[in-house]
């Protein structure tokens, strides 16, 4: 992978798992970038989808499903942040108002005394901040109190609480995302902290339990995090995950059915390149591109290779899993067959075929994309959730009046922009 990765294989002979360890760093260790703080630093999220409640629907048309059904997306032109999807076919909507946002993860809301998600709650959204990396939340009816003061890198939004990796913003420069200086590293691996906030309403209502067990280590700190329904995974600068918080599934009522701790899902020495948390379920891409799921989700049995390590570009769903497939950045879905219909399915699938892209997320029975031209599209079979936005395919400029020493040309810029963009090649004088 980066620089980082050297780091760590030279200091291997303090770790435990030595021997994987050395593995991991012949495979993850592509072409570094200078002095980036971490693997992927600089790889934030502009799309997201939340994960909502899983039921398990009893009776003749037994099945099951999320309540949920939202998605939602960064401008990249502005930052703003949308979210948008309905709960328990309650069309919302939520325009969060975030200029400069850096990753955006959304989630839906739930009312204290109950516990549970309500149709009269809406879509919220925490998101990192550009150049301070402070974290905001906004929307519908969020919760979980005032996130943390300080700079993160990494969020990751559950159904009641929240957790974000945070580092020292003095190491690094905000405007390019890379260190100082390398004498810096050793002090920002040192510096990362997994703080957690809201309140788990099924564990220890209040308080925040999950990563009793997944203790700070300078030598191989903590890189990304995600969030599920009522559980949280990290993933450590090796590819070791840990995983806390439970796995739920609820009967119509709301009453419990399956509750399974997601630690024990984890298996133990398998190294994993990225991570994606889905609604009661966990996928992981592991050091020779092999996708590798756990947790109660319907998909924890599904496999396949080649697979993107790039954030953001795998997305778990309670009946499927798409992700970017890692040669062509084509979107790839998978499904469980014992319960996602395969009509259903190829539709959904179909609808975001063959474009290259820069994101994928999936909910129930509908999956997003954004291309290389940051174009947000989702394809859904039945309609779940309300078309993009507009204003967030839309995004207003100006044209350039500087002048060109060469030769100016004028082009439409793409689907993305309303309005023609003007550049100068160099090299060709008037």
């Amino acid at each position: 992978m980066a620089e980082q990765f050297r780091s760590l294989c030279s200091l291997a002979i303090f770790v435990v798992v030595l021997s994987l360890l050395s593995s991991v760093c012949a495979i993850l260790n592509p072409t570094p970038r200078p002095l980036e703080p971490v693997p992927g630093f600089q790889d934030f999220r502009y799309l997201a989808s939340a994960r909502g409640d899983t039921v398990v629907l009893t009776g003749p048309d037994a099945s099951f499903r999320e309540n949920l059904h939202s998605a939602g997306a960064v401008q990249p032109a502005t930052g703003i942040g949308f979210a948008w999807g309905s709960y328990s076919g309650n069309a919302l909507t939520s325009a969060l108002g975030a200029a400069n946002s850096l990753e955006l993860e959304i989630q839906c809301g739930f009312d204290g005394p109950r516990g549970f998600p309500s149709s009269g709650n809406g879509v919220f959204g925490c998101y990192i901040q550009d150049t301070t990396f402070e974290i905001a939340c906004a929307g519908g009816s969020y919760s979980l109190g005032p996130p943390p003061a300080g700079s993160y890198f990494r969020l990751g939004v559950g159904f009641d609480h929240a957790c974000a990796l945070s580092f020292p913003l003095n190491l690094i420069d905000p405007e390019k995302f890379v260190l100082l200086d390398e004498a810096s590293r050793s002090l920002f691996y040192s510096s990362i902290t997994l703080d957690c906030w809201g309140t788990e309403v099924f564990e220890t209502p209040g308080g925040i339990s999950n990563f009793a067990p997944a203790s700070a280590d300078p030598s191989d700190p903590f890189v990304d995090v995600v969030a599920g329904y009522q559980f949280t995974c990290v993933r450590r600068l090796s590819g070791l995950v840990f995983c806390g918080g439970f796995t739920t599934l609820t009967d119509n009522a709301g009453a419990q059915i399956s509750r399974t701790a997601v630690s024990g899902t984890v298996p133990g020495g398998t190294f994993f390149g990225n991570i994606e948390a889905g609604p009661s379920n966990w996928c992981g891409v592991t050091e020779t591109n092999n996708l590798q799921c756990g947790g109660d989700g319907l998909v924890s049995a599904l496999t396949t290779s080649s697979v993107s390590f790039e954030r953001g570009h795998l997305s778990v769903g309670l009946t499927f899993v798409c992700y970017l497939e890692d040669s062509t950045k084509q979107a790839q879905c998978l499904r469980d067959n014992t319960v996602l219909n395969e009509v259903v399915f190829t539709g959904i699938a179909s609808g975001i075929a063959n474009i290259r892209s820069l994101f994928v997320v999936v909910g129930y029975n509908y999956a997003c994309i954004t291309d290389t031209d940051f174009v947000v599209t989702c394809s859904q079979t039945p309609p779940l959730i309300p078309d993009v936005p507009a204003a967030v395919n839309t995004v207003p400029c100006t044209l350039s009046t500087d002048p060109c020493s060469g030769v100016e040309v004028t082009t439409f810029s793409s689907p993305l922009y309303t309005c023609n963009e003007r550049a100068c090649l160099p090299g060709f004088q008037y």
